[in-house]
């Protein structure tokens, strides 16, 4: 799954599309920092797949 899609959604509550509304005013925002206001997150398998390949990398040297 996650080499097909690597990408999710960001699950971070009162994130929508990267942006965090404030609870007061409504029109204030700033950018999510879990996901860098993109209002994606890369996978778990993709981050476990991805240190794995660092490290098989990093010992072949």
């Amino acid at each position: 799954m996650c080499a097909i899609s690597p990408w999710g959604i960001c699950q971070r509550s009162r994130c929508t599309s990267g942006r965090i509304y404030s609870r007061v005013f409504r029109k204030t925002f700033r950018e999510c920092p879990r996901c860098n206001g993109t209002g994606r997150r890369v996978r778990i398998g993709r981050r476990i797949y991805e240190y794995l390949r660092s490290e098989r990398k990093a010992g072949n040297r």
